[in-house]
């Protein structure tokens, strides 16, 4: 799924604290020292079209619920 999660939010979080503070953080996170440098791997051709439309029935449920057209 395309946008499951909002965790690249949190990165402020993590740099604006000093070294030890954010080490802490991270271990309570189970999150590796490189957790936001790591680059998604892209979508495969056969991968692309369920993305698109599962991504297109979110989109369709969220304007639902909001009453967005």
């Amino acid at each position: 799924m395309i946008l499951w999660d909002y965790d690249f939010e949190d990165e402020d979080l993590y740099i604006d604290k000093p070294p030890e503070e954010a080490q802490i953080l991270k271990n309570s996170m189970h999150m590796s020292d490189d957790y936001y440098l790591e680059v998604p791997e892209d979508l495969r051709p056969n991968e692309i079209e369920t993305s698109l439309s599962g991504l297109k029935s979110l989109c369709r449920s969220v304007c639902e619920k909001f009453g967005i057209e």
